[in-house]
């Protein structure tokens, strides 16, 4: 008598319970990525950091004041007081283009549950990478760029400039 091989394959219960598990998984995890708002949030927030970050390092590169201009939704690196218009804007190196940070996505749909709020809207940083003001005065206070979020479960974020140094951080 030749041995029984056993038999291979899954039964009815377990796949039934397999797809069972996966379905739950899914109803639970679907809206999480569905609600791209906090997604949105993040990465605006980290591509306005980077960007103060590099006009801080332009300014020291170029030895002049980078003037940062904050409104709303923007943020703006010039090397005159005054972007746009006839202002010399500091060149974005990824895009060659002017540094210009907003809230939208790559098809200019703008983010809709994100906002930028500081009680600093103009500073700039000197050759050394200090932050001053619009005046050209030293700031003596941490500078604090708040990135405001309304999208459901997600979070305020604070950028945080140092006043001495310059450094950028949150």
């Amino acid at each position: 008598m030749t041995p029984q091989l056993p038999a291979r394959g899954f039964t009815l219960v377990e796949l039934v319970v397999t797809l069972t598990i996966v379905g739950i998984v899914a109803a639970t995890a679907y809206p999480r990525f569905a609600n791209q708002q906090g997604f949105q949030s993040r990465a605006f927030f980290e591509q306005v950091q980077e960007g103060i970050k590099f006009a801080q390092k332009a300014a020291i590169a170029q030895r002049k004041r980078v003037f940062v201009t904050i409104s709303a939704t923007t943020v703006q690196a010039c090397y005159t007081a005054v972007c746009g218009g006839g202002g010399v804007p500091v060149t974005d190196p990824t895009t060659g283009l002017a540094l210009v940070l907003t809230a939208q996505d790559a098809r200019g749909v703008a983010f809709s549950a994100v906002a930028l709020a500081t009680a600093t809207p103009t500073f700039a940083f000197d050759g050394l990478g200090r932050p001053r003001n619009a005046a050209g005065v030293l700031l003596t206070l941490v500078t604090t760029i708040n990135v405001n979020s309304t999208a459901g479960g997600d979070i305020n974020r604070a950028i945080y400039i140092e006043p001495q140094t310059g450094y950028v951080h949150t």
